[in-house]
């Protein structure tokens, strides 16, 4: 956390929670593992920017080395940011295509059925969330506070 603190200032954008649990110093076994699925929002996110090419069907989880390496090839925020470009139709479309995955898996699991088509719903969850928030839903909510509802 340091490290990256020392390239790209993160502790100046932490929220609240993120604070919270970067202070903690024993944390609850599912507080971690909630904050580890914040993995699927900055592939989100890194996409969203233009950072990277494509964001994959949700069905395996993002290749968390290959994310973090992303953001050890560069010198700070400002060059990260310079690799990529924007993509406003794409983002809404994505966002939109992502909500329907999250209606399939909330009515399979209402059904008492699999996710369909290998949709995983974790991942499609920290996907809608993050692109709730790119897209101001939940009246601009911040990002505490972004709800993925469906």
């Amino acid at each position: 956390f340091n490290k990256m603190n020392d390239l790209y200032g993160v502790k100046s954008y932490l929220t609240e929670k993120e604070t919270a649990y970067i202070n903690d110093s024993k944390p609850e076994r599912q507080t971690c593992i909630q904050f580890v699925w914040r993995y699927e929002c900055c592939a989100v996110l890194l996409w969203a920017a233009g950072v990277v090419d494509d964001l994959s069907y949700p069905s395996e989880i993002v290749d968390v080395p290959v994310l973090a390496a992303i953001f050890w090839q560069h010198k700070g925020l400002q060059d990260l940011l310079s690799k990529g470009y924007s993509r406003p139709e794409e983002i809404l479309d994505e966002a939109d295509l992502t909500l329907r995955y999250d209606w399939a898996c909330v009515d399979a699991r209402i059904h008492g059925q699999k996710a369909p088509t290998g949709i995983d719903d974790g991942i499609v969850i920290e996907r809608h969330y993050a692109f709730n928030w790119i897209i101001g839903a939940n009246n601009g909510a911040d990002w505490d506070h972004i709800q993925p509802n469906t």
